[in-house]
């Protein structure tokens, strides 16, 4: 009889703390919402209708004049949206002086870094985890157990400082502001992602494996042709995940590359200039915010569309023993 009232008292508890729980995530998830809604409305006003009359958070005036079309802030977005990259040319410690040039990117070049950034970076991040992890999962020897000790001591403890060391490593190989130093710096296995690829890779059963060598197959051909279509799902999520992440990021282009500007970085530049690297900056927030949608409407089109992939549950088949 107690058992059972503490069971209900424990349940009830639970299903408080629920409702709590659910109730901050609603309140945060509409207040994202909101914000977009906002800037959409924003994106689709002129600057008279924004600055003048004071049209912040209504809806946009219905009396447009002939040149102000609904959709010209994202007209001049795609017409017009650039920015000039300032002289890197620097001394490399091999190769001697370096020039890089002063130059405008438009704005499809700024949609062809962004995809090179974005989608091989993300590709790349995703394979070289997944191998590592594989290779400490299922190969069990000393270099495994402190490869995995050692990248759980980098995910723990805060590393800073290595930006300038970085730095000057990309200037002294010459790859300062190319899309090969894109590569090689994301082409790692340090982050959260190697500790779920490892217990996915872990749950794998090893009769596959085992399969495979006595059919004669070599552990390139294991790794390619079972695990990798075994572990399809959580890659294409993991590449999912870490494309978001490099989308929205400008501090590394602006760091590292800033010669090969993305998207996010330019709108960092067109949001905190008032005229100077990017063209349209100094034309009114309404155009800053038209800058600010272009780059979340792909995101939220691809949440959308992936949102079962990235919010459901990975089933792994298996076999029976």
């Amino acid at each position: 009889m107690q058992t059972s009232q503490v069971k209900k008292k424990s349940k009830k508890t639970w299903n408080i703390f629920a409702i709590i729980f659910f109730s901050l995530l609603a309140l945060y998830s509409l207040s994202i919402v909101v914000l977009l809604c906002w800037g959409l409305l924003t994106s689709l006003k002129s600057i008279t209708d924004f600055k003048t009359f004071g049209n912040v958070i209504g809806l946009p005036d219905s009396k447009w004049s002939k040149d102000e079309m609904l959709f010209k802030n994202y007209l001049l977005i795609f017409q017009r949206f650039a920015i000039r990259t300032f002289d890197k040319s620097y001394y490399s410690a091999i190769f001697g002086k370096i020039e890089i040039l002063e130059q405008k990117v438009g704005f499809v070049e700024l949609v062809f870094n962004t995809i090179i950034y974005a989608v091989l970076c993300a590709s790349v991040h995703s394979f070289a985890t997944l191998l590592a992890a594989y290779l400490c999962a299922k190969y069990k020897y000393w270099f495994s157990n402190f490869f995995y000790s050692l990248l759980l001591v980098i995910m723990i403890i805060p590393i800073v400082g290595t930006g300038p060391a970085t730095l000057v490593l990309l200037r002294d190989t010459g790859l300062y502001s190319t899309y090969l130093a894109m590569i090689i710096l994301h082409f790692n296995c340090t982050g959260m992602y190697f500790f779920v690829y490892y217990a996915y890779v872990q749950g794998i059963s090893d009769s596959y494996v085992e399969a495979a060598e006595i059919d004669g197959a070599s552990q390139t051909k294991i790794f390619f042709t079972i695990i990798i279509p075994l572990a399809s799902k959580i890659l294409f999520t993991v590449i999912l995940l870490s494309f978001i992440g490099l989308w929205n990021d400008y501090q590394t282009p602006l760091l590292y590359y800033p010669n090969k500007p993305t998207l996010a970085y330019a709108v960092y530049s067109m949001a905190n200039s008032s005229g100077g690297s990017a063209t349209i900056s100094s034309t009114g927030l309404p155009q800053k915010v038209a800058g600010c949608m272009i780059l979340a409407i792909p995101l939220i089109v691809l949440f959308i569309t992936c949102k079962d992939l990235v919010l459901g549950n990975l089933s792994m088949g298996g076999l029976k023993e």
